[in-house]
């Protein structure tokens, strides 16, 4: 019984962490991929520059639902005619998220 409360309770926050992603991505900034697991996203993803990575990280330390953000790696990369910056990063989710509805 408890973990089918658990699950309930924690129904709403998955939506929270996605609509808030969306929200923090600035223009020029693309997710390939997120994954969530023991309070930590890991985000993988493409940038027009590493200013934009860095705006990324900003906007998730300023957010309610995560924080800490942690560049794992940035690497400037060929994509077809462009160069891009592939990125890794790790960002908590806040504590004080959870509670926000």
């Amino acid at each position: 019984m408890d973990v089918i409360q658990e699950l309930q309770s924690n129904r709403s926050e998955i939506v929270h962490l996605m609509d808030d992603l969306v929200r923090k991505l600035p223009p020029g900034v693309y997710f390939e991929s997120a994954e969530r697991k023991d309070g930590v996203v890991q985000l993988n993803g493409m940038a027009q520059s590493n200013g934009r990575v860095s705006s990324l990280m900003r906007n998730l330390d300023s957010s309610e639902w995560f924080a800490n953000p942690s560049l794992n790696l940035v690497d400037v990369a060929n994509s077809g005619s462009t160069r891009v910056s592939r990125f890794d990063l790790k960002v908590s989710q806040a504590q004080s998220g959870e509670q926000a509805e």
